[in-house]
């Protein structure tokens, strides 16, 4: 998987990036996250889901990554090594935040 960044902004509501898929069909499953909060003092999580987010039939259903990307308020870089479909990024305070994604393994 190449890097893939997002950028999300609150302004009064939630706000959470799209899916990203990631390939958890890797022998050995690594996903490097970095949160840069680039505007404003927002408070941030990363959210997992292991629900198929191709199929239109299914609402995956957001889990909350682990310390330390489980809720921010400044930058931060964490991994996941726990084999999911997706990863998105949510805020829950106003503010402008980057997250980029790379996969190892």
């Amino acid at each position: 998987m190449r890097p893939t960044s997002v950028t999300v902004t609150r302004a009064g509501s939630g706000a959470s990036s799209a899916w990203i898929p990631v390939d958890q069909y890797r022998p050995t499953f690594n996903l490097g996250i970095q949160v840069d909060v680039t505007a404003g003092t927002p408070t941030w999580k990363v959210e997992t889901t292991s629900d198929n987010i191709f199929s239109s039939s299914v609402t995956p259903i957001a889990v909350t990554a682990a310390a330390p990307l489980d809720t921010g308020t400044t930058d931060e870089t964490g991994s996941i090594t726990v084999p999911v479909r997706a990863v998105r990024l949510t805020l829950t305070a106003d503010g402008t935040c980057v997250m980029t994604v790379i996969q190892g393994g």
